[in-house]
């Protein structure tokens, strides 16, 4: 009997120590795929963190951008005030030069200088239409250099 106690103790004991060691190895396994698992998620962290980095300076770019394109609209417009008030209190002229055209003395002969230039001075009303215009072509400009220089960012034309 003290025999068969013993088989059957060694028995339970080889169930056990076969369990533990399927466990063991379960766990190792386990182990092994978090690892890679881990490893996976960093790398695909790391591209991330790197395409956010690559964002923010693309950001920084455009706000460099903006930035430029209100400081140059800003001198524009000072200068166009400036003009706007030189001429409204007399210390310079807006003048235009005008050909006149032929002018007949008799027949179909002109008289001698008559396509030669001359000076002429707008018209107030005429005038606001000019600084308008003045005003218009600057911002014109200026956005549309701030498009080419955004376009190039986000495209990643430039080398900045």
């Amino acid at each position: 009997m003290y025999d068969k106690l013993k088989a059957a103790l060694l028995v339970v004991f080889v169930l056990v120590l076969a369990f533990f060691t399927w466990d063991y190895a379960k766990t190792i396994q386990q182990n092994k795929n978090l690892r890679d698992d881990n490893q996976t998620l960093q790398e695909q962290l790391k591209g991330i963190n790197d395409a956010r980095k690559g964002d923010q300076i693309n950001n920084d770019r455009v706000y460099s951008i903006s930035k430029d394109h209100e400081q140059e609209l800003a001198v524009l417009t000072a200068e166009n005030q400036r003009l706007q008030r030189c001429i409204a209190n007399g210390t310079c002229g807006l003048r235009v030069n005008v050909i006149p055209g032929p002018v007949r003395v008799s027949g179909n002969s002109q008289s001698p200088g008559a396509n030669d230039a001359a000076t002429g001075e707008l018209a107030p009303a005429a005038r606001q239409d000019y600084y308008a215009l003045r005003q218009g072509i600057n911002d014109t400009e200026t956005a549309l250099r701030t498009c080419q220089k955004y376009a190039a960012v986000v495209l990643g034309l430039n080398d900045k």
